[in-house]
């Protein structure tokens, strides 16, 4: 087995930049906040998805706050183009996850912040500001909870009986590839006691135990930048399943991820 290029990493220097990644989210809620107060503008893409004034302002000024601190790295990001995505550490971002829900002041709306290195998930911070709850995680020091750790329990077959918690977005994002209205229905009748959810608050919800598992279905690198990480430092499973390509050809990403058990269950319901 190949050594994970990660461990090449002193453990004050994971530290360190987890520490920068917090700063990062504070200078996203800061700025958000100031769009908010100067009046949002909202605009629709060519998916029909919503972006705002804050979006792309949030965009901005994280990429200003890694070029300041860390001018070698790579950004990669929802609204804007890609800035050294070659390089040896790459930040993802989604400055707002949920934009929709946003828009129309809705309170689950996310930040996600991820730190790749070497093309390896590194550390992820998932900030749920309206609620003032913050998941963060880097790769060999464990996941906190707005600073308190916390651990996935796995679960057994016994325990697995219908009344298992499972949030996923709604049918829609399963069917916008060729028979995923399938595998949602399917979904639903393996495990009914299903929570519709279209933001990162799942991701955080699956590592706290508000849910026993979470699937994320057709979505991009941005969504799930922070997950990988928080869900497998706090001791919970992280399963990548086939996905497609988006239009323009970057790879999405459908992925299980909450308690051991459950998740290798509904993993086998969406496999393809």
């Amino acid at each position: 087995m190949a050594t994970d290029l990660r461990k090449g990493l002193q453990e004050a220097r994971r530290q360190e930049l987890l520490d920068t990644a917090q700063e990062f989210a504070d200078v996203l809620r800061a700025r958000i906040k100031q769009a908010v107060g100067q009046g949002l503008t909202i605009a629709a893409k060519p998916d029909h998805s919503l972006v705002t004034s804050a979006d792309t302002e949030g965009e901005q000024a994280f990429r200003a706050a890694v070029l300041a601190r860390h001018p070698a790295h790579g950004v990669r990001g929802e609204e804007l183009p890609p800035l050294n995505p070659e390089a040896e550490f790459v930040w993802v971002v989604d400055p707002i996850d949920g934009t929709a829900e946003f828009a129309a002041g809705l309170p689950l709306w996310g930040t996600i912040i991820g730190l790749y290195y070497r093309n390896r998930p590194l550390l992820g911070v998932i900030d749920i500001p309206m609620l003032d709850v913050r998941a963060c995680a880097a790769f060999g020091l464990g996941t906190t909870i707005n600073g308190e750790r916390v651990q996935i329990a796995p679960m057994s077959e016994e325990a697995i009986n219908g009344r298992e918690r499972v949030g996923t977005p709604s049918k829609v994002n399963y069917a916008r590839c060729e028979g995923g209205g399938v595998l949602f229905d399917k979904l639903c009748a393996a495990h009914p006691n299903v929570r519709i959810f279209h933001t990162c608050y799942t991701h955080v919800l699956a590592a706290s135990g508000g849910l026993d598992a979470t699937v994320e279905w057709n979505a991009p690198l941005w969504d799930v930048a922070a997950t990988r990480v928080i869900i497998e430092e706090a001791g919970g499973k992280y399963m990548q399943l086939k996905a497609p390509r988006s239009k323009d050809g970057e790879p999405l990403h459908n992925v299980v991820f909450g308690r051991p058990g459950l998740v290798e269950r509904i993993a086998a319901v969406l496999a393809q």
